[in-house]
């Protein structure tokens, strides 16, 4: 009996030669591919969180506003200007159209953190410091409950005009509004060397800080350029935000990196239609 169960092994083995071999290679198969499922996984954990559609982070019209005045009157002769009624008239449109005006420091949660928006959030920006943006915007704001971001360059603040001083930018700033940086002398940066650009950034920083007792961390770059330079400079500062005059609708995803810092904005003049208007609030344009 033995001898038989003997030579009965001995003929499978020589009849099907690879069938120990071919199971070995199923089982260290289905070992390699758990191994390649593994690998994968990890890789997917590791990766950095991306916006997606259904995220928090969410688009947002940033409004950008020059000098305010009446009609012929205004503190510098360009195009970058409204007049009072219209501004007032724009303001009420959103306002009557649900939007509930938002800080920086409300974008930048939201991008950064995901924390919640109105359900129609809008963020207003007022650059220069125009001696319009201490006395009448000031004044129409307050009474119409809306806020707004204004960036200050130093050096207009020494000029001796009505109402644009240090009193002037304390009543603004303890008005509700929020106050931003927009160099000391407004220079295009990029023209500048690393050590002129950063003190022309950081004195004003430093000056506005002191000055009213706050962290002041978004930025306007001048003319809305920037390089690298900049950017790096910005960075170390510590600027959570930064706004340029990109045409468009500020978009937590525009931008590989450094969305925080490359925000874009729809400038509004004063020949912007309440149609054109009412299409920058919805994100159309």
């Amino acid at each position: 009996m033995k001898k038989f169960i003997l030579f009965l092994a001995l003929a499978l083995t020589l009849v099907f030669p690879n069938m120990s071999y071919a199971n070995d290679q199923v089982e260290s198969s289905k070992e390699s591919e758990d191994v390649k499922t593994s690998e994968i996984e990890t890789v997917e954990e590791v990766q950095p969180p991306k916006y997606t559609t259904d995220s928090k982070a969410r688009p947002v019209p940033i409004l950008m506003f020059h000098d305010v005045g009446y009609v012929g009157v205004k503190e510098y002769s360009d195009a970058n200007f409204i007049f009072k009624d219209n501004l007032e008239r724009k303001l009420n449109i959103l306002i009557d159209n649900g939007y509930t005006t938002i800080t920086t420091k409300d974008l930048y949660d939201n991008w950064a953190y995901g924390k919640e928006l109105p359900e129609k959030p809008v963020l207003l920006t007022f650059d220069d410091g125009y001696a319009s943006h201490f006395t009448f915007v000031k004044n129409l704001l307050t009474r119409l409950k809306v806020k707004a971001t204004f960036y200050i360059i130093q050096d207009r603040l020494e000029m001796g005009i009505y109402s644009r001083d240090l009193y002037g930018l304390k009543e603004l700033y303890e008005s509700g509004q929020e106050i931003g940086v927009h160099t000391y002398s407004h220079p295009d940066l990029t023209k500048l060397s690393y050590e002129e650009m950063y003190k022309e950034i950081s004195s004003c920083k430093d000056f506005l800080e002191s000055e009213l007792d706050i962290k002041v961390d978004t930025f306007s770059y001048p003319f809305g350029i920037y390089n690298d330079e900049v950017i790096k400079a910005v960075k170390e500062l510590g600027f959570k935000t930064a706004v340029t005059t990109k045409e468009g609708l500020g978009r937590p995803d525009q931008f590989n990196a450094d969305n925080v810092l490359k925000i874009s904005r729809y400038n509004i003049y004063n020949s912007t239609s309440d149609q054109m208007f009412q299409k920058m609030l919805d994100g159309l344009k």
